[in-house]
């Protein structure tokens, strides 16, 4: 059985104690104008690491600083995949989204709350996405 890797970052800018969230197009045949995290698939010969940097920068144009495991799923569907997001940090501001997503917002955690939807908002809860500190001063 063939198990695809996908990567995913919560993209963390500490100085606007806000993260980065990225709303899939109209089209997009899972979850359409969803809001998500910028990830993807694990190429071949890459560790997860520069998958998630590697995705980061294609979908917002954003170099980033992976800080470690925020968790891990493995979601048993048709095709089964494991879920890897990391918690990633960055001190750019200006995004560049790709033809995936039609638009973004750096959302502090309520409006977090109110955007994201599904299996990411409790996931977010899940693993205490809320509670960790987003800025320097918390």
């Amino acid at each position: 059985m063939k198990v695809d890797i996908i990567v995913k970052g919560i993209l963390l800018n500490r100085k606007k104690g806000r993260i980065l969230l990225l709303k899939r197009t109209a089209t997009d045949p899972v979850d359409p104008n969803e809001w998500e995290n910028a990830g993807g698939k694990l190429e071949q010969g890459e560790t997860l690491e520069i998958a998630v940097k590697r995705e980061i920068k294609e979908e917002t144009g954003l170099e980033a600083r992976v800080c470690g495991l925020a968790y891990l799923i493995y979601v048993q569907k048709t095709q089964p995949y494991l879920l890897i997001v990391y918690l990633c940090e960055t001190d750019m501001e200006d995004v560049v989204i790709s033809y995936e997503h039609q638009d973004f917002i750096w959302a502090d955690k309520e409006l977090c709350m109110k955007l994201l939807k599904g299996g990411i908002k409790k996931d977010f809860i899940k693993h205490k996405i809320y509670e960790m500190s987003w800025t320097d001063d918390e």
